[in-house]
């Protein structure tokens, strides 16, 4: 992709920008099963996010079934008294049977 712009002497300039990664290690928040651990916590999302330690963007963005980094999704659930993989949809087994 090439980005087009205009320098400070009115000069137009033309550089290669590179997309970002992707960050895979996102993790994607089932949306129905945060908002019945919400509703099991009676809190609602800005008291969450106060009780948590995150912002209430964070927490509006897990209601939403979005991707959420790691460490504040273990935030969230800790403050919900819930574990991580209660709130997330596991595509497969990860674990040793």
């Amino acid at each position: 992709m090439r980005l087009i712009y205009l320098d400070t002497a009115g000069e137009r300039k033309e550089v290669l920008k590179m997309p970002l990664p992707k960050d895979r290690t996102m993790l994607a928040v089932n949306s129905v099963k945060f908002n019945i651990a919400l509703a099991n916590a009676e809190l609602d999302p800005k008291t969450l996010a106060d009780k948590a330690g995150v912002t209430k963007n964070i927490v509006y963005t897990a209601r939403r079934g979005c991707y959420v980094k790691p460490i504040y999704l273990g935030k969230i659930a800790k403050a919900l008294g819930v574990d991580v993989e209660s709130l997330i949809n596991i595509p497969f087994s990860t674990y040793d049977e």
